[in-house]
């Protein structure tokens, strides 16, 4: 069996990955971030890539944000739009649903690499996930590594958990 999946963590610095699956053992493609400026014509090169989308949805977890920015809602929405143009599959998954799940035991785990102390267990539960710190995320320049972060394990836990779901 093979899938893949092209995941996106909304925002002001996008995360995007695309993860695969072969034989029920997720590998990381390719990951990054990008910015709103180039997000339009990136997106569309990503959508390229064979595969479902799934991104991240938008919600206030209590963190001190501008809860009146529409950005990361315009910023999905664009990539829900040009999802649906080149008629690929789109699926949101709140972060509420999915960190908790994917790095219920990351805490516990070896760190791979220097992530803020919310990132961490996120981090942890990758690399026990692939069984391997991807090349894509120590590559990426440190500003965006936790974006690409987010949306490589999102992409993990959507072909291993959330896609069944």
């Amino acid at each position: 069996m093979s899938m893949r999946v092209i995941a996106f963590d909304p925002g002001l610095g996008t995360g995007w990955a695309v993860v695969g699956l072969e034989d029920e053992r997720p590998r990381l493609e390719a990951a990054g971030a990008l910015t709103i400026g180039a997000a339009p014509s990136r997106v569309k090169a990503l959508l390229l890539c064979p595969g479902d989308v799934v991104a991240e949805g938008w919600e206030n977890q209590g963190k001190s944000v501008d809860i009146a920015s529409s950005y990361p809602n315009r910023v999905l929405g664009m990539i829900e739009a040009l999802a649906c143009d080149r008629g690929r599959a789109f699926y949101e998954a709140k972060a509420s649903v999915w960190k908790p799940q994917f790095a219920r035991n990351g805490g516990y785990l070896p760190a791979p690499d220097r992530f803020d102390s919310s990132h961490q267990p996120l981090a942890n539960a990758l690399l026990h996930e692939l069984g391997y710190w991807p090349a894509a995320l120590a590559a990426a320049p440190r500003k965006e590594r936790r974006h690409a972060l987010d949306a490589a394990a999102l992409g993990v836990w959507w072909l291993l958990w959330g896609s069944n779901g």
